[in-house]
């Protein structure tokens, strides 16, 4: 009768045995399911789908801000990035014999006195084009302004100058054609880099049109919108002769395009005449490295070796005054030497 006993007993302690190896194997499932800490990030099993993990910043290289300026047909994005230029690039455009006009005596000194201000601050000669004359008809014109949009980068500097006769509306090209205001302030709107232009001729504060002002635009007017423009003959239009001859190629305001042309305008107003900027540069427009012109060396002075007696001669007469046709109109040409760009 104790047979049956010890089966029982067998049967309960393999049951048992076999109850402790079935609750030993959950535990581990549990220890994995829980969330595993590293030092470094705490993962979690579930069953969402992973998220995209995300991408890394680059490292800024340069401070850029960014603008944008209103055209009557486009927008255009602007960058000004401090620090550093790209490229720089120019056109300079000089009419003195427009057809239909009077001679600008001063028109090719404008041009260049631009230029040479230009190379000056390091704009590179072959980056700088230049239509003079027959060149400077209404298609070359344009199709220049296009190429200077297309030339410059948008962390680059353009600079755009005309001297010519104008009207409020619109400037005269060589052939007698005319250029709008518009078409100008488009062509110098689509520029992505900076941009400063100078307007040397009667009328030029009318030019102060969105695309040629505005952020990242710096442009210059040698007269108000109603006043005539001054030049001293061959020296050319009195605001490129103060501004860029006197102020940068001199060196007398050589730091900045608004330095120069601050230094220009106190002598101006004092003749009373009223240059115009516009300003949309954040600071001030940095053409480039100045290169200092090279100091003026007196030669020595030779002293004689011995002291040498002049001659004592007798004086001519003086001759007889003959009468003058110029009367008042002649004195005043001769002190001032102002003519006009209308």
């Amino acid at each position: 009768m104790r047979r049956p006993s010890t089966l029982v007993g067998s049967a309960l302690f393999v049951v048992l045995a076999a109850t402790l190896v079935f609750h030993a194997v959950p535990a581990q499932k549990t220890k994995l399911a829980a969330p595993e800490t590293t030092s470094h990030a705490t993962v979690t099993v579930s069953d969402a789908p992973p998220t995209a993990k995300p991408a890394s910043e680059p490292k800024a290289k340069a401070v850029v801000h960014y603008y944008s300026h209103h055209t009557s047909s486009h927008v255009v994005p602007v960058s000004y990035v401090a620090g550093g230029i790209e490229d720089r690039t120019a056109l300079i455009v000089g009419i003195a014999h427009a057809a239909g006009n009077t001679v600008i005596e001063g028109a090719d000194t404008d041009a260049q006195n631009m230029r040479s201000a230009l190379i000056k601050y390091g704009f590179p000669p072959e980056n700088i084009q230049t239509l003079l004359e027959s060149q400077a008809t209404r298609g070359n014109v344009l199709a220049a302004l296009h190429s200077l949009a297309s030339r410059t980068s948008s962390n680059g500097i353009a600079v755009f100058s005309i001297a010519t006769h104008s009207s409020p509306d619109s400037f005269r090209t060589y052939e007698g054609d005319r250029i709008s205001k518009y078409e100008v302030a488009n062509a110098i709107g689509s520029i992505r880099g900076r941009v400063w232009s100078m307007f040397a001729m009667c009328d030029a504060g009318a030019y102060a049109v969105p695309g040629t002002t505005g952020p990242g635009r710096v442009a210059t007017f040698s007269s108000a919108s109603n006043e005539l423009t001054w030049e001293s003959g061959s020296a050319g239009s009195d605001l490129v002769r103060l501004m860029v001859h006197d102020g940068m190629i001199d060196g007398k305001a050589p730091r900045s395009v608004e330095s120069a042309f601050a230094y220009a305008k106190t002598i101006m107003n004092a003749e009373g005449h009223t240059p115009q900027i516009s300003d949309g540069v954040p600071g001030d427009l940095v053409l480039g490295a100045y290169r200092a012109p090279a100091p003026v060396v007196a030669a020595p002075v030779q002293q004689p070796t011995q002291p040498v007696s002049a001659p004592v001669t007798t004086p001519p007469p003086a001759p007889t005054p003959q009468p003058s046709n110029g009367g008042l109109g002649d004195l005043l040409s001769g002190l001032f030497g102002g003519r006009s760009r209308g």
